[in-house]
C-alpha cells in the first residue's frame, strides 16, 4: 500500500499549526496552505537542518525558526532569505515533500514520489476513522502481536480483525525504532465508540513484555 494515514485532519488548523508526524521512520512537518490544503514535508530545513515544526507560518509560507528562510506551499521552494533581502534565492533550494490527501477525517501521505490520490483512496471513503494509538513497540514486534490477537494481514501495512465484535481495519505505521502508530477504522459510525473503548485493551496487550 502506498497511501498511509498519518494523523487526524483536525490536528492541523488552517494556516496556523505545524505538526510533527511520522511515516515509516520519516519525520514529517504537516501544515496547511492558506487555502487549507494539507502539506507533508520532511521535518528538516535544507539550510541548517533545523526542524521545521519549530518554525511558523508567515503570509502562507513556512518560515524556519533558525534563520527565517521562507518556503512556498505546494512547491516547497525557498522564496525568501530575510538576511539577504536583495540577493536572489539560490535555485533548487527546497524541502523534500510527500503527496498528501484527506479522506474520512484523516491526512493520508503517499510513500511514493508520484501518486494519484483519488483512485487509490476511493475505497477508503466508506471507512469510519475511530482513533489513533501510539504503541511502544516497533513495527517488527507489532506485526506478530497483532497476529496473536487474531488479526490477519489484508495488504502491506493493513490488518483486518475484530474488536468488540466489530470488524475493523488497522493501519500499522512503523513510526520510529521504538514505537508504532495504529490507526483504526470501521465501516459504521455507530460502532466507533465500542472500537475506541476496546482499542485501549488492545494497546495494553500489545505492549506487554515490550
Amino acid at each position: 500500500m502506498s497511501w498511509h494515514p498519518v494523523l487526524p485532519s483536525q490536528a492541523i488548523r488552517a494556516a496556523n499549526d505545524i505538526v510533527a508526524g511520522f511515516l515509516h521512520g520519516e519525520e514529517l512537518a504537516l501544515w496547511r496552505s492558506v487555502d487549507g490544503v494539507a502539506q507533508a514535508w520532511e521535518n528538516r530545513c535544507p539550510h541548517r537542518g533545523t526542524r521545521l515544526t519549530l518554525g511558523r507560518i508567515l503570509d502562507g509560507k513556512l518560515s524556519c525558526a533558525y534563520h527565517g528562510w521562507e518556503f512556498e506551499a505546494d512547491s516547497a521552494a525557498c522564496s525568501r532569505i530575510p538576511a539577504q533581502p536583495d540577493a536572489a534565492v539560490p535555485q533548487g533550494v527546497c524541502v523534500k515533500t510527500w503527496r498528501a490527501a484527506e479522506v474520512q477525517g484523516m491526512v493520508w501521505v503517499s510513500s511514493r514520489a508520484i501518486e494519484t490520490a483519488a483512485p487509490v483512496l476511493a475505497e477508503r471513503e466508506e471507512q469510519q476513522f475511530c482513533r489513533s494509538l501510539s504503541v511502544r513497540v516497533t513495527g517488527e514486534a507489532g506485526r506478530p502481536r497483532l497476529l496473536a490477537q487474531g488479526f490477519v494481514a489484508a495488504e502491506p501495512g493493513v490488518w483486518r480483525g475484530v474488536l468488540a465484535d466489530v470488524p475493523v481495519l488497522i493501519y500499522l505505521n512503523e513510526a520510529r525504532a521504538d514505537w508504532s502508530m495504529l490507526h483504526l477504522f470501521t465501516r459504521r459510525a455507530d460502532d466507533v465508540a465500542a472500537v475506541v473503548k476496546a482499542s485501549r485493551r488492545l494497546r495494553g496487550t500489545m505492549e506487554e513484555g515490550a
